[in-house]
């Protein structure tokens, strides 16, 4: 029963997500006969919108928590306040946040600070028969420890004449994955020790998270594969795309690399994650005590802030000749 217990908080945990105070973490035990409530947000510091997600669970069902109210302080200030789940604000780099919810005179609460943007000093990117492969300088931030995540988007815009004669300019991106067996780390000359470590019985790095155990105070250069298949596809589709039974003009597509700063928190709650993930939820895995990262007082869960930076690689098709 109580290995049920874990894969339902973990499971809610993720749902919530899509993804500070110190992390406690926690046995079940603890929760052994009350409803509990999970508080959970992995905001993105470089989007307007977020969402705040609060769910009861026992240990037979997990639900949506019951007309739960939200209050988000930004320095002290309320930017956020009501029924809504979703809020729309911009953070800064050292915004102190506090989210609270009140559910059934219930209350949670968890303070995060957004961490500063990763410095990326240089990028590019090399083509091989099946690979694009791209490179980028991360600068790690001296005097303290810091982890990192990428995430990839492929964006592609064009012009079209609609039938009235304008011009119209359209955009569309979408996630860009990556192999998850590939390791960022360690794919580009460094090793993982202690902490770090995926290990054999969890080989995937399915979020592409890292720390700088490697490069403390210093800089590494990284870099990414992607299936040079992905890339094809979106240039034959620019080819033969069609708006109103006309050729579009000005097609591009642009590949992002989003290289994050994330909270220790986060790095250990994405850990746990890919575990679960990877062994398909398989209790035979599970080894005890299974300790379970929390940042939210009152209650359970995880609340996040990510700070980005952007690094663009706009000639994706310039290995292209024909």
């Amino acid at each position: 029963m109580k290995y049920s217990v874990y894969i339902i908080i973990l499971s809610v945990l993720l749902i919530a997500s899509s993804c500070s105070k110190l992390v406690r973490t926690y046995e079940i035990d603890d929760y052994d006969d009350i409803n509990v409530l999970v508080m959970n947000s992995q905001m993105d510091a470089g989007s307007d919108n977020h969402t705040i997600y609060l769910n009861q669970f026992n240990r037979s069902e997990v639900k949506t928590a019951y007309n739960p109210v939200f209050d988000v302080k930004v320095n002290g200030n309320s930017v956020h306040s009501g029924a809504a789940s979703e809020f729309d604000y911009r953070f800064k780099p050292g915004d102190r946040v506090v989210v609270e919810s009140v559910c059934r005179e219930r209350r949670l609460s968890s303070e995060v600070t957004v961490p500063q943007p990763p410095e990326v000093l240089s990028h590019d990117q090399v083509v091989t028969d099946k690979i694009i492969t791209l490179y980028f300088t991360l600068k790690d931030r001296p005097g303290e420890k810091n982890w990192y995540r990428l995430f990839g988007e492929i964006e592609e815009s064009y012009d079209y004449e609609d039938y009235t004669g304008k011009i119209i300019h359209e955009s569309r991106r979408e996630r860009l994955g990556f192999d998850s067996t590939v390791d960022p780390i360690i794919t580009s000359g460094f090793s993982r020790e202690g902490d770090d470590i995926f290990s054999d019985l969890m080989p995937e790095n399915k979020y592409a998270i890292f720390s700088d155990m490697d490069f403390a105070d210093d800089s590494a250069r990284l870099k990414v594969d992607i299936d040079r298949d992905v890339i094809d596809h979106y240039y034959e589709h620019g080819k033969s795309l069609q708006k109103y039974n006309s050729e579009v003009s000005n097609y591009q597509v642009k590949v992002y690399l989003k290289v994050y700063s994330i909270s220790e928190d986060q790095y250990r709650y994405l850990k746990a994650a890919t575990s679960l993930e990877y062994n398909d939820f398989d209790l035979n895995f599970l080894v005890e005590p299974v300790l379970l990262p929390s940042n939210v007082s009152g209650g359970l869960g995880m609340v996040a802030i990510d700070m980005p930076t952007y690094v663009e690689y706009e000639n994706i098709f310039d290995y292209r000749n024909d």
